[in-house]
C-alpha cells in the first residue's frame, strides 16, 4: 500500500512539473506575440491537465487571448497589405499627373490625382497638386479647399500658403487671405533659414555645387517671400491698417526691387495718408519700370510677330495692354498728388500723359476738368465733363 502512494505521488509530481514548465512555456509564447504556437500549447495543457487544476483555467483565458491577438493580427497584416497597395497606387497615379501637369494637360492630370487621393486621402502633396490643377482649369473654389486640406496636413507648406493667399483674396474672403499670408512669411522665413545654415554646411564640407543649388533655392523663395509681403501690404490697406500696409510693401520692394505694383500700392497708401511727396517718389519708381517694361513687351509682341508666333504675339500684346493701363493708372495718381501739392503744372503734365494712353479713361478726363475750372477754364472743363 505505502508503495503504490509512493508510486502515485511521484506521478503527480512528475505531472505538476510538466504542468508548470507547459505553463511557463505558454506564458513566454504570450509574451512574444506567437500567437500560433500558444494557442497549440494552451490547448495541450487543457487536455492534459485535471479538470479542477488552476493551470487549466489559466490555458483557458491564454487561449482565448491568443485567439483574439491571432484574429487580430491577422486584420491587421491584411491592412497593411492594403495600405502597401493602396501607396503604390496612388505614388503610380501622382507620378503619372506629375507628368501631365508638365504638359499643361490640367485636366488630365486632375482625374490622376482625384484618384490618387482615393487611394492615400492623407498625402499633403497630393493634395497640393489637385488643387493647383483645378486652379489652372479655372474651379478656384475646388482650388481653395484642397490647399486648405493640404496646410490642414501640413501646416508649413509654403506652396500652398502662397496660392491660399492669392485665392482667399480673390473669393472676397479677406480675413482668411491676410491670416494665411501672413503665416505664409513665416513659413517661408523659417524655410530660409534653414536653407542658409545647410548651404554653410555644403560650402565648410566642399560640396560646393550643392551650394550653389540651395542658394539657388533660396533666391526663389525670396521672390515668394516678397510676393506675400505684398499680398499683406494691399489686404492691411484694404482694411485701413496704412502704417502696416506700408512695411509690408517695403519689405516686399526690399526682396524685389523691380515689382511694379509693390510701388504702386506703395504709393497709393502714401497718397490715403496725405503723405503726397513720399507717394511722388512711389509712383515715379513705378513708372519707370512700368514704361520700361511696356517697351520691352511691345517690341518682344512685334518680334514674335515677325517670326510667325502669333499666339505667343497676342499673349505679349495683352501683357503689353495690361502694363499700359497701369502706367496711364499711375500717372494719373501722380497727377492727383501734385495738384495736392498745388503744382498744378506738374498735374497737368500728368494727366495729360494718362490720357495720352487712356484717352477714354474717364478718371482722368474728370480730374482734366477739375484742372481746366481751376484755371478759369470753363469752357475747356465742360469740354472735358461731356467726353
Amino acid at each position: 500500500m505505502a508503495s503504490a502512494n509512493f508510486a502515485q505521488a511521484a506521478m503527480d509530481y512528475v505531472l505538476e512539473d510538466k504542468i508548470k514548465n507547459n505553463l511557463s512555456n505558454l506564458e513566454e509564447l504570450y509574451g512574444d506575440g506567437k500567437w500560433s504556437e500558444a494557442i497549440e500549447l494552451a490547448r495541450k495543457i487543457m487536455g492534459q491537465t485535471p479538470v479542477e487544476h488552476p493551470a487549466k483555467q489559466r490555458a483557458r483565458d491564454v487561449l482565448i487571448l491568443s485567439i483574439d491577438k491571432k484574429a487580430l493580427q491577422t486584420i491587421e497584416l491584411k491592412n497593411a497589405q492594403i495600405r502597401e497597395q493602396n501607396q503604390k497606387a496612388a505614388q503610380k497615379f501622382f507620378a503619372d499627373g506629375t507628368a501631365l501637369l508638365g504638359e499643361k494637360k490640367y485636366k488630365e492630370a486632375r482625374s490622376n490625382f482625384q484618384q490618387a487621393l482615393q487611394c492615400s486621402p492623407e498625402d499633403p502633396e497630393i493634395n497640393y497638386s489637385l488643387g493647383y490643377s483645378e486652379q489652372q482649369i479655372g474651379n478656384n473654389v475646388d482650388a481653395y479647399f484642397a490647399y486648405k486640406t493640404c496646410v490642414k496636413l501640413q501646416p508649413t507648406h509654403y506652396q500652398a500658403l502662397f496660392h491660399l493667399a492669392e485665392l482667399s483674396s480673390k473669393l472676397k474672403r479677406y480675413g482668411e487671405a491676410e491670416e494665411f499670408a501672413q503665416r505664409l512669411t513665416v513659413s517661408i522665413e523659417n524655410r530660409i533659414k534653414d536653407l542658409k545654415s545647410l548651404a554653410y554646411e555644403q560650402k565648410i564640407a566642399g560640396f560646393n555645387d550643392k551650394a550653389i543649388s540651395t542658394i539657388r533655392k533660396i533666391s526663389s523663395l525670396k521672390h515668394d517671400q516678397a510676393q506675400a509681403f505684398y499680398l499683406l501690404g494691399t489686404l492691411t490697406e484694404r482694411r485701413g491698417e496704412f502704417n502696416e500696409a506700408i512695411v509690408s510693401l517695403k519689405k516686399s520692394i526690399a526682396l524685389a526691387p523691380h515689382k511694379i505694383d509693390a510701388y504702386f500700392h506703395l504709393g497709393r497708401v502714401y497718397l490715403k495718408t496725405k503723405t503726397f511727396h513720399q507717394a511722388s517718389l512711389s509712383f515715379e519708381q513705378a513708372l519707370l519700370l512700368g514704361e520700361t517694361s511696356m517697351r520691352e513687351e511691345k517690341y518682344r509682341g512685334e518680334k514674335l510677330l515677325g517670326e510667325g508666333k502669333s499666339d505667343e504675339a497676342v499673349a505679349s500684346g495683352l501683357r503689353s495692354k495690361d502694363l499700359e493701363q497701369r502706367v496711364s493708372l499711375t500717372w494719373y495718381y501722380l497727377a492727383l498728388c501734385a495738384w495736392k501739392r498745388n503744382d498744378m503744372g506738374s498735374a497737368q503734365e500728368s494727366i495729360d500723359k494718362s490720357l495720352e494712353l487712356k484717352p477714354n479713361f474717364l478718371k482722368a478726363r474728370f480730374a482734366n476738368s477739375v484742372f481746366f475750372a481751376g484755371r478759369h477754364d470753363y469752357q475747356g472743363a465742360l469740354y472735358e465733363m461731356r467726353q
